[in-house]
C-alpha cells in the first residue's frame, strides 16, 4: 500500500469514524518520553477477512479524534506481524486535536494476532510502535494496545 492510499485512509477514517465493534480495546500512549496515559476510546473501528486486519479505538471530542489504528494486509493468521516499509503492517497514532495523523515508524512496531476468526469477524491481539510527527520526527509517541473484538452485525 502507498503511503497516497494510506493517508487517503486515514483521511477516511477521520470523516466517518463509526463504532462498528463490540469488546475491549485498551491503548496506552507516551508522547515525548512523558509519562504513559491510558487512553479511553468511545469509538471502535474493525474489520476482518481472510487477506485484512483493521483494528482502530478514538476518543471522540471537541478537538477531534485521539487514538490509533493498526492494519494488516494479507494473510490473516495467528501470529506476530512485524511492521514493514511497505505499510503492509502498519499503524498510526492519532494526537489530541491533531490535523494529521502520525505514521508509526516500520522499525520495532508489531502487531500480534492471538485468536482470530473471519467467519465470526472475531479478534483478539496486541500491538506496539512508535509514531512519529511527518514533518519533525523529534514529536513522537510510543503506542502499545490490546485488543478483543468483534465486528458489529
Amino acid at each position: 500500500m502507498s503511503l497516497r492510499q494510506q493517508l487517503s485512509q486515514e483521511k477516511e477514517l477521520k470523516m466517518n469514524v463509526e463504532n462498528n465493534a463490540v469488546g475491549l480495546f485498551g491503548l496506552k500512549v507516551s508522547e515525548n518520553g512523558g509519562p504513559e496515559e491510558t487512553i479511553t476510546t468511545n469509538e471502535l473501528f474493525f474489520t476482518v477477512t481472510s487477506k485484512n486486519l483493521r483494528v482502530g479505538g478514538f476518543q471522540v471530542g471537541p478537538n477531534g479524534l485521539r487514538g490509533a489504528q493498526v492494519d494488516i494486509y494479507g494473510e490473516i493468521k495467528t501470529g506476530t506481524y512485524p511492521f514493514t516499509k511497505d505499510l503492509s503492517v502498519t499503524g498510526f497514532y492519532n494526537q489530541n486535536g491533531l490535523v494529521s495523523s502520525w505514521p508509526a515508524d516500520a522499525e520495532g512496531g508489531e502487531i500480534t494476532i492471538l485468536e482470530v476468526d473471519d467467519t465470526k469477524k472475531f479478534a483478539r491481539g496486541t500491538f506496539k510502535f512508535r509514531a512519529e510527527e511527518r514533518d519533525n520526527p523529534s514529536n513522537y509517541a510510543n503506542v502499545i494496545g490490546s485488543f478483543s473484538l468483534t465486528e458489529k452485525e
